[in-house]
């Protein structure tokens, strides 16, 4: 789950059997880094790309699990949690799906 794959049907129906779901690779592989509507976003709140891509996958009840090694971008990804994101920055972060599915063995199952 990122923002630009929602994975909205599997999403729900996990939520409504009481699964809590993990946004794996919320970043995109970096990709959510170079989208200028998570960017103005960002700058909103004083924060970057990668941290509202969190923020919103957070807002969705999903668990994010971004990756870092780095001590400065993990405790970014943590205060990116902190971030309260209105419901028109949510609409417009849902508009960037585009079923960009990173993360798709050949094993996985037919999705949605």
């Amino acid at each position: 789950v990122h923002p630009f794959l929602a994975n909205r049907k599997v999403v729900e129906h996990a939520q409504t059997l009481g699964i809590t779901v993990t946004g794996y690779m919320p970043l995109a592989v970096g990709k959510v880094m170079d989208d200028e509507t998570l960017a103005r976003i960002g700058r909103e709140h004083n924060a970057s790309a990668a941290q509202i891509a969190i923020a919103w996958v957070a807002s969705r009840g999903i668990v994010p699990i971004p990756s870092s090694t780095r001590p400065k971008h993990q405790k970014s990804n943590l205060d990116a949690l902190n971030i309260t994101l209105r419901e028109d920055e949510i609409a417009e972060i849902n508009s960037l799906d585009r079923g960009e599915r990173i993360a798709n063995p050949d094993f996985a199952p037919a999705w949605d």
